[in-house]
C-alpha cells in the first residue's frame, strides 16, 4: 500500500533491512536460554532495554519467547526465595537456576529472514503482533521485529 513506508514497498526481504555492524554482518539478537542463571538473565536484563528476547533450546532454536516483565517477575521470586532459604544478607551465586520454561510464551509465530518485508509487515499487523522474531534457515533467532522496525522514524 502506498501508505507504508518506501522500505516496504519495494522489493526488500527482512535480513536487507537489519542493523549490522560496521563489517556488514547482522548484530546478534539476545536471547535466552530455556534453561539459564540467575547471573545470565540479570547481566542481560541489564545491558538493553529490549521488551521481547527469543528462548532457544540447546541447540540454539527458537523455543518461544519471553517479555522483560515476566523476566523481571521471575527474578524477583527466586531471589526472594533463595534469601528467605539461605537469609537476606546472604549474595545470590550467579549460577542459580532460572527455568524460563514456565514464563516464557510457546505460540509465537515467526518468519524467515529471506521472507518480503512487506509480507513480514503483514503478518505483524494482521495478528497485533508486538514483537516477531526473525529466523534463519535453522530456526535461530536472528532478530526481533517491533512498530519501531517497520515504521522507522
Amino acid at each position: 500500500p502506498d501508505h507504508w513506508p518506501e522500505a516496504l514497498r519495494g522489493t526488500h526481504r527482512v535480513k536487507d533491512v537489519l542493523i549490522k555492524d560496521g563489517e556488514g554482518r547482522i548484530k546478534p539478537v539476545v536471547s535466552f536460554f530455556v534453561e539459564e542463571t540467575y547471573g545470565n538473565v540479570r547481566r542481560k536484563l541489564e545491558s538493553n532495554r529490549h521488551n521481547g528476547y527469543p528462548v532457544v533450546g540447546p541447540d540454539g532454536t527458537c523455543k518461544g519467547l519471553v517479555r522483560r516483565r515476566m523476566l523481571e517477575r521471575e527474578v524477583k521470586q527466586v531471589e526472594d526465595t533463595y534469601r528467605a532459604e539461605h537469609g537476606a544478607i546472604v549474595e545470590m551465586p550467579a549460577d542459580t537456576p532460572v527455568l524460563l520454561i514456565r514464563i516464557m510464551e510457546y505460540n509465537d509465530i515467526t518468519v524467515p529472514i529471506t521472507l518480503p518485508l512487506d509480507r513480514a509487515f503483514t503478518v505483524f499487523k494482521k495478528l497485533e503482533m508486538r514483537h516477531l522474531v526473525a529466523v534463519d534457515s535453522k530456526n535461530r533467532p536472528v532478530a526481533v521485529l517491533t512498530r519501531a522496525f517497520f515504521m522507522p522514524t
